[in-house]
């Protein structure tokens, strides 16, 4: 929890599927203690509730879980308590981060998470490989929704008030080095975020 006299932080980890926000998500919120509001896990229990259908209904599920995320994150946010949310945010949700930011008086860092398409589709590819990933997500769907995406846009961060920072992860599993060194310059962010807060 955040002192008495400074407000909490916010860190949304931002990018397309295989982009390793998860993977520094996790790490960041579990070194500074802060919960983790990641987008499939809310979904998943829903899958687990209210069944596996087709593509349309795990998008369905998944605007389901972002409205569970940004509540909860602003009952978290606005008792004090820093917390750190991932997921594959569309550019509406900006909007709905900035509601949030100034209902709460949150201090925002977005880490935005980017590699190149070739290594952001051989990590999802090794996922579905792997099956870690629950049935009602249709990566088969999805992967050919991804390949769509990467040929016809650019990735770019949520047009939303708060201190940016870009990551290019492509070397995020080369070694320990390297993810290390990613988290080390989330955690240099978030000490300048906190600074500002005491000035």
């Amino acid at each position: 929890m955040s002192s008495p006299t400074e407000p909490p932080l916010l860190v949304v980890f931002t990018g397309w599927s295989g982009a390793g926000k998860s993977t520094l998500a996790r790490a960041v919120a579990t070194r500074r203690t802060w919960p983790l509001l990641a987008k499939d896990e809310i979904k998943e229990p829903l899958f687990a509730t209210l069944g596996v259908r087709d593509r349309a209904w795990s998008k369905a599920l998944s605007g389901a879980a972002y409205a569970v995320m940004f509540a909860l994150a602003r009952r978290h946010l606005g008792a004090g308590i820093s917390i750190v949310l991932e997921g594959n945010f569309d550019a509406g949700a900006a909007t709905t981060l900035d509601e949030l930011i100034a209902a709460t008086g949150a201090l925002a860092l977005q880490v935005h998470c980017r590699a190149e398409p070739a290594i952001l589709r051989a990590r999802f590819e090794r996922r579905m490989a792997e099956g870690v990933r629950h049935p009602g997500h249709d990566d088969a769907a999805l992967l050919a929704e991804q390949r769509e995406l990467h040929a016809n846009a650019r990735q770019e961060p949520l047009a939303m008030q708060a201190r940016l920072l870009a990551l290019d992860t492509g070397a995020l599993e080369d070694s320990p080095y390297a993810r290390a060194a990613l988290t080390a310059t989330v955690y240099a962010a978030l000490d300048v975020l906190s600074a500002t807060a005491r000035r």
